[in-house]
């Protein structure tokens, strides 16, 4: 086991000036600064800010391998602790805000950690396994904008209005994934069923509340959860022919995905809003080799049936259905050029 320490420091200002030019007696030409123009400084839609970040990493590193007869076992993680220290300094209309963060952030990815368990070896000698069974784990904080959480109103743009939520929390993400991986020795084929899911808690989503008489949106940054997703995907190749000289590979794809969002029309506060996805793809390719002349044919079939709910109208949703077919083929003499045609045929239906 090993551990990586780090240290970060990082410093950001900002500044953003409006004048209302409209209260000079001669504003000028257009687009040139009038002169004067500073004595008509907009204080109310004009601001500048400092934001301070330092943070403390420490990565522990593991590994860890079992051989058994005819099995492995194996464990590789490097997970992330992180302390943050946040400080901003943002003052508007002559009015100094301070907001003071400390967060504790956790992150481990799939390419950081793996559990992996890879059994019937062959009995040639070789180091093959057939079949390789492992599990992914991804998990992630994220932090809100420091700026989101200033208790301010930014009506600069009168259509679209910035409200701060100083009561804003850590989202959290975590992703769970299982993979099986079965490419028996010997044999033409191999197979990979792969499933994930994802939830994400007090997931930072921009909401609005839209007034219908004005056009005006008026965003603000809320913790919501519900958001998931679970996905499904199998991937299968199988080549045979007296020469192997057929290929075909499918890939099978599902997935059911939960968004939601605050929306509100005409009224103080927006709902929760959600959307529900779901997803069903088939990708068929079929390949022939016949000297240096390769040939391949495509059909994807992807169909997505989308379902909302809310307590304000929602919007038509209709499902929808597309399917493609695509056959290729390429000459590859012995020089180096390459003859490419293709033919496409998409059709759409929703």
């Amino acid at each position: 086991m090993n551990f990586t320490y780090e240290y970060s420091f990082n410093k950001n200002e900002r500044d953003s000036y409006m004048f209302a030019l409209d209260r000079l007696d001669d504003i000028g030409a257009y687009g040139v600064l009038p002169d004067g123009y500073q004595s008509v400084l907009d204080p109310s839609n004009s601001y500048t800010s400092s934001t301070y970040t330092n943070s403390h990493s420490l990565s522990p590193f593991f590994i860890w391998i079992k051989d058994f007869d005819k099995s492995r076992f194996s464990i590789f993680t490097m997970p992330r602790f992180t302390i943050e220290h946040n400080h901003l300094d943002y003052c508007r209309e002559n009015r100094s805000y301070i907001v003071k963060r400390t967060s504790f952030l956790f992150s481990h990815s799939s390419y950081n950690g793996l559990l992996s368990y890879d059994f019937s070896k062959s009995d040639d000698g070789s180091n093959h396994y057939g079949n390789t069974l492992s599990y992914e784990l991804n998990l992630n904080t994220s932090t809100p904008e420091l700026l989101h959480l200033v208790d301010v109103v930014n009506d600069a743009d009168p259509l679209n209005i910035s409200v701060g939520n100083p009561d804003l929390r850590n989202a959290f993400t975590q992703k769970h994934g299982l993979k099986w991986f079965h490419r028996p020795a010997g044999k033409p084929f191999n197979n990979t069923i792969d499933l994930s899911y994802e939830l994400i808690s007090d997931a930072l989503v921009r909401g609005y509340v839209y007034d219908t008489s004005t056009g005006a949106r008026r965003n603000r940054t809320y913790n919501i959860s519900g958001n998931n997703t679970f996905r499904a995907r199998d991937f299968f190749n199988l080549e045979f022919g007296s020469q192997k000289q057929f290929t075909i590979a499918s890939s099978t794809d599902f997935s059911l995905a939960n968004n939601t969002d605050m929306i509100g029309i005409n009224s103080e506060e927006p709902q929760k809003y959600a959307v529900r996805n779901s997803t069903l793809g088939e990708d068929l390719i079929l390949t022939c080799r016949i000297g240096k002349q390769k040939i391949s044919a495509r059909g994807p079939y992807p169909t997505v049936t989308p379902r909302r709910s809310a307590p304000v109208s929602p919007l038509s949703t209709p499902n929808t259905t597309n399917t493609e077919s695509t056959a290729h083929s390429h000459f590859l003499p012995d020089s180096a050029y390459r003859q490419t045609s293709t033919s496409t045929n998409v059709s759409a239906m929703g």
